[in-house]
């Protein structure tokens, strides 16, 4: 049997019926934006008699326009403050830090002892000297590669009103303290490359999953998941007390260059670095410097890296407790001794 056209329509019943009213529209997804541009980078000179501009010339001339400070002078809310487990010892001066992590890409985790910061990341450091602002350190990270790096120390006035960007040279006895602000080589020899004396590839030593996986800390790993590549749940590093704030010293005042990726310092094989999901027991102090012998730093009367229950004995804590030659370690950025970090070290090594 023939069917015709109308026949077919017939059986499928009367077409469906027409809304009155077009369908709503789905939203568009607003595109992200940062709230800091990144600060543009001088244009580099195309012949090779030209002496390239250094990078800090891309940082603003007023720590006001660095982005730290809102317009009423409070502190940006975009700006996160972190306090590092183990901060770096000073000579004792109060610090303050501050991170702004653009809000279009998250940092990347995969390594979670060298976190991979976005391009437009800003750090900043504030020292402060018997209540007086002395100095506010920037690091910004300009551009994809590993040296795109910019390093900046801005000094304060008298009143403690504003500060301004000084050169890479540094000042030593800034507004008459005892306070050194560093040069820029001085910045990298810590925070690296390599070449230039130590550090790792994240540059920001003490913004990491270990020195942030604490409850002191305004900013921590839970207030940071959703600005992470992949979440990562605290893994404490338990042990004995007096072994944990003995390497927990050594990890934020000498691992940040004795440590084994491609920044740490390639004159020595010495560990004093902890490691994100490592138990105490497996910290590379152990392998490099627990009774090993002594490389760049030896006496009659000091032969170990560390000496088993002979603290005395031990290379790490003698430079720890040098000032003034080249026997100390750290060897920039302090005069003093860290007597409360040395005696916990000291206390570690009797225990041994």
């Amino acid at each position: 049997m023939l069917w015709t056209l109308g026949a077919l329509l017939a059986c499928k019943g009367p077409p469906a019926s027409v809304p009155d009213s077009p369908l709503p529209e789905t939203e568009e997804e607003e595109p992200c934006v940062d709230t800091f541009l990144v600060d543009q980078v001088p244009e580099m000179p195309t012949d090779y008699e030209t002496p390239l501009p250094i990078r800090e010339d891309a940082l603003p001339e007023w720590l006001s326009e660095t982005g730290l400070y809102d317009n009423e002078g409070q502190i940006h809310p975009v700006v996160r403050p972190f306090v590092p487990r183990w901060p770096l010892w000073s000579d004792g001066v109060d610090k303050a830090r501050w991170v702004y992590i653009p809000e279009c890409t998250p940092i990347d985790t995969s390594d979670p002892d060298n976190w991979e910061l976005p391009v437009g990341t800003r750090l900043w450091k504030e020292f402060s000297v018997d209540g007086q602002k002395v100095e506010t350190r920037l690091m910004e990270r300009l551009g994809p590669r590993p040296q795109d790096w910019a390093y900046a120390s801005y000094l304060w006035d008298e009143a403690g009103t504003q500060a301004r960007k000084l050169g890479p040279e540094g000042l030593a006895q800034a507004l008459g303290t005892e306070h050194e602000i560093p040069s820029k080589a001085q910045c990298q020899a810590c925070h690296g490359p390599a070449p230039k004396g130590g550090g790792r590839q994240s540059r920001a030593l003490g913004f990491t999953a270990i020195q942030l996986d604490h409850s002191a800390a305004e900013t921590d790993l839970g207030s940071l998941a959703e600005r992470l590549s992949a979440p990562l749940e605290s893994s404490p590093l338990n042990g004995e007390a007096t072994t944990l704030q003995a390497l927990g010293v050594l990890h934020a005042n000498c691992g940040s260059c004795h440590n084994p990726t491609v920044d740490g310092l390639p004159q020595s094989d010495l560990d004093l670095s902890l490691v994100w999901g490592q138990s105490l027991e497996q910290a590379g102090v152990f392998a490099s410097a627990v009774d090993q012998p002594t490389q760049l730093f030896s006496t009659p009367t000091v032969q170990h890296r560390i000496h088993s229950g002979d603290p005395h004995g031990s290379a790490v804590l003698r430079r720890m407790e040098s000032r003034g030659d080249s026997a100390q370690m750290p060897p920039i950025g302090t005069h003093l001794v860290d007597e409360e970090g040395a005696a916990a070290v000291r206390a570690w090594i009797a225990s041994l």
